[in-house]
């Protein structure tokens, strides 16, 4: 019977799935069509770009000084204490026609964890939303450090350059000072990059939006109804090589109380490097003439992303990602380092699921 109610639910999983591609493969085909005979109506979404659902991005050897920058975070829990680490790496890498000629890290290869240690009574919902504050705030404070050493001509996040709205903390909560540390952290980056004519973006890897979809469907274009991601949908839409039009960051506007006038100032596109790859998201800061920052931001992602035909990320982005990555065996040597100096106590107790006497 069990084995019969296993199977009748695979089932049911397998139809839910066929029938949303159907959905997926029908969006798909209505931006194609879009895409061919551009309305009038698109103007009002795309106007800087020509009215172009989709824009073909020159492939020439990208030329200049690329920082690619991620952080990695690890936590755990103890019977009193919630330790989080974190580590963020920036890495330049330079370009001429095409070509690496060159490489540095920021602060090093391989720099030391940051220990934090949450000693409040946070339920495990605050404890997660402590890491999504903390993590950013540690990437873009080193951003900007290695942004004022290199003086790069793009800076290349891995993940958005808008904090997630979802993270957004009660000033007055326990979590309130970290957050509006983390927005300084994010200011403070915008305004240094514009100040000094860098380039920043954000590249997402994997977006949940369908920001894109709804944008040219409630643009009098109306096609089948989808709440598929963009990324599925565009898919098979987009060609190798292919952009959409810059749309305003959602999630920045939702933000603008925190964010203040760069709330304005962070738009979105995606693009396909890779051919077996799926788009990705990539979010961009521009002063003016979003049209013209767009170009220039897809050139450097397109051009230093396109060397597998199945991963379609920058290769610094890659670089920074391995070099920030954090192990179980670093948290374990962390966590015993502070037991050492912290004494015997129950608050560095693990707890009961770890200690369990019983397979």
């Amino acid at each position: 019977m069990a084995v019969d109610s296993l199977s009748a639910a695979l089932l049911s999983a397998a139809e839910s799935i066929r029938n949303k591609e159907l959905e997926r493969a029908g969006a798909s085909a209505f931006l194609k069509k879009v895409a061919a005979r551009p309305a009038a109506s698109l103007s009002k979404l795309c106007a800087e770009e020509g009215a172009s659902l989709f824009l073909k991005v020159p492939e020439a050897g990208y030329s200049g000084r690329i920082l690619g920058v991620d952080g990695g975070l690890l936590k755990e829990q103890y019977h009193g204490v919630d330790l989080i680490l974190i580590r963020a790496v920036a890495v330049l890498f330079e370009y001429c026609d095409g070509k690496l000629s060159k490489h540095e890290y920021f602060p090093s290869e391989n720099p030391a964890p940051d220990p934090r240690t949450i000693t409040a009574s946070l339920s495990e919902m605050e404890v997660l939303q402590a890491a999504n504050i903390l993590r950013p705030r540690k990437e873009f404070g080193t951003a900007l450090q290695a942004a004022r050493k290199f003086r790069p001509d793009i800076l290349v996040m891995h993940g958005s350059i808008v904090p997630h709205p979802a993270n957004r903390a009660d000033p007055k909560g326990p979590l309130g000072k970290d957050y509006s540390e983390m927005i300084f952290a994010y200011k403070g980056l915008y305004e240094f990059c514009l100040d000094n004519g860098i380039l920043l973006c954000g590249v997402i890897e994997d977006s949940r939006d369908n920001q894109f979809y709804r944008s040219v469907s409630a643009s009098g274009n109306v096609g089948p109804e989808s709440d598929c991601r963009d990324t599925a949908i565009l898919y098979d839409a987009l060609e190798k090589g292919e952009r959409t039009f810059s749309m305003s960051h959602e999630g920045a506007s939702q933000l603008s109380g925190d964010l203040g006038g760069f709330a304005s100032n962070v738009f979105s596109f995606y693009i396909k490097p890779a051919e077996f790859d799926r788009p990705v998201k990539v979010d961009f800061l521009s002063g003016n003439g979003v049209g013209a920052v767009a170009e220039r931001v897809a050139h450097a992602v397109h051009n230093t992303s396109r060397f597998n035909r199945s991963y379609g990320i920058p290769t610094v982005t890659i670089e920074a990602d391995s070099r920030a990555k954090l192990r179980e065996e670093d948290l374990e040597a962390i966590s015993q380092q502070i037991s050492d100096r912290a004494g015997p106590t129950p608050l560095s107790l693990a707890l009961r699921r770890k200690n369990r006497p019983f397979a």
